[in-house]
């Protein structure tokens, strides 16, 4: 008879299978297209809040990253925010937790951080933010994977 898993097992093995089916997208499809289907996939979300009446960009982040589980500060006006996206616990809901981990892509070894900011968080977000006609740039200023800690911290520049 098998035993339950502990309640902190579990979610490793959900983020190992899910990271592994992420660097296989991109080891077959390459970073460019990936971070091209993820941009496509954040502007859907991005419109379906901004179907909302009153919706702006601040809601749809905020409903974004409290729908996996943190918080989100934001700060600044004009053209220049950082925000503090803070989890419970030292663990990045996309990216796990802190890992110098690099896979082997196009013969040359890519950091995991670099993956997952470049892939995945940075073009998600940016398409999120296109649906409200905003072009933006991004900027880590922390990141969970990176530093361990239970908070990743970016800068956002419209254009």
């Amino acid at each position: 008879m098998k035993t339950a898993l502990l309640s902190d097992e579990a979610p490793k093995d959900v983020f190992k299978f899910w990271q592994s089916m992420f660097v296989e997208q991109i080891k077959s499809g390459g970073i460019d297209t990936t971070s091209k289907t993820l941009f496509e996939k954040g502007k859907a979300l991005g419109q379906s809040y901004s179907g909302h009446e009153g919706a702006s960009w601040e809601d749809a982040l905020t409903g974004m990253i409290c729908g996996m589980g943190g918080a989100l500060k934001i700060y600044g006006e004009g053209k220049e925010f950082h925000t503090t996206v803070t989890y419970p616990y030292n663990i990045c809901s996309i990216g796990g937790p802190k890992s110098s981990k690099t896979y082997d892509l196009n013969g040359g070894r890519v950091p995991k951080v670099y993956l997952f900011q470049k892939c995945l968080c940075f073009p998600y977000l940016q398409g999120l933010l296109a649906a409200f006609g905003k072009n933006a740039r991004l900027a880590n200023e922390g990141c969970i994977i990176e530093d361990g800690l239970n908070y990743c911290k970016f800068r956002i520049t419209f254009d």
